[in-house]
């Protein structure tokens, strides 16, 4: 199992406080928005669609209806952030860290993740449908009700973290390992070729069972 790149930032960043100035401004003159600390920025309802962010610290902003549609975001970390009912669709995420933050309700389809760690953040009612996750670390966060029909991974490593009635239609989860995360109540397709491969506990398996209509009798 590969081990995710750590995000690493230049020193001395600049600091923004101006958000949509910002981009607006590289817009403008047709340059990244790179090298930058945005800390405490409330935005709703508005778009900022393929905008590419390098080297960037997004700290305790708030985000809410926002179109980041077709974004790339490299070496970006997201500290303590909210971003409600988000789009960011088709986007690409390299070498990111996202940490205390939440993204309740927020779109990832076609999306590509390489090298991403995601820590105690609150992911739940997320729709990931066809996206790719390759060298990705999910830990203690809340992935539940949310939908990962059709994606791809690759060392895809999951600990403490739950996937309450997650939906996983045509995704497949051999080699994954899942004893630490809370699976209750996924959803697969009807022949349960998903679960081929899975890694889980002896409990979690007797749960996993009903999904293909096993009943097991009690002694």
């Amino acid at each position: 199992m590969k081990k995710v790149k750590q995000v690493l930032l230049p020193p001395n960043l600049d600091i923004c406080s101006d958000f949509e100035s910002l981009v607006n401004e590289c817009i403008e003159n047709e340059t990244d928005i790179k090298n930058t600390k945005i800390v405490d920025v409330s935005i709703s309802d508005n778009s900022f669609t393929k905008n590419d962010f390098e080297n960037i610290i997004l700290d305790h902003c708030t985000y809410n209806n926002v179109d980041f549609s077709k974004c790339f975001f490299e070496n970006v970390y997201f500290n303590s952030c909210s971003f409600l009912n988000c789009d960011f669709s088709a986007s690409y995420f390299r070498q990111c860290k996202i940490e205390n933050s939440q993204f309740k309700g927020s779109t990832f389809n076609e999306c590509n993740f390489n090298d991403v760690l995601i820590l105690e953040s609150d992911m739940k009612y997320t729709n990931f449908t066809s996206a790719k996750l390759k060298v990705c670390q999910i830990s203690k966060a809340d992935m539940s009700d949310s939908f990962f029909a059709e994606c791809s991974f690759s060392d895809f490593n999951i600990s403490d973290t739950k996937f309450i009635r997650t939906e996983f239609f045509q995704t497949k989860l051999a080699d994954i390992d899942f004893t630490s995360c809370d699976i209750s109540g996924i959803s697969v397709s009807d022949n349960a070729s998903e679960l081929r491969g899975i890694i889980v506990d002896l409990y979690q398996a007797a749960e996993l069972s009903k999904l293909l209509g096993v009943v097991i009798k009690d002694a």
